[in-house]
């Protein structure tokens, strides 16, 4: 039976998991909102910065690897490539 107390991690706010960078989308985009919602939610999840990967191709959207403040580097690659780096990463952190 699980104990309901949490291993000695502090909790996360979305604040945690943004950069000093600098957002650039155009005024309006939904990029803004899809960025706050997976800061928020990676927030509530109750896991450690060095849980979360983030992988993305090419294209506007794909700047949110620059924009979520995770561990370790954000993957930015061709489009093909997203699902093979991930999996490789999956692979080696079981």
């Amino acid at each position: 039976m699980k104990a309901d107390v949490k291993e000695n991690h502090t909790e996360l706010k979305k604040k945690d998991f943004e950069t000093d960078q600098t957002v650039r989308w155009c005024p309006g985009c939904g990029d803004y909102m899809i960025l706050a919602m997976m800061q928020k939610a990676f927030s509530k999840m109750g896991r450690k910065k060095e849980e979360f990967l983030s992988v993305s191709g090419i294209g506007c959207s794909s700047r949110i690897t620059y924009y979520l403040d995770t561990y370790g580097f954000p993957f930015h690659s061709r489009k093909s490539h997203c699902r093979s780096y991930r999996r490789k990463t999956l692979q080696s952190r079981p």
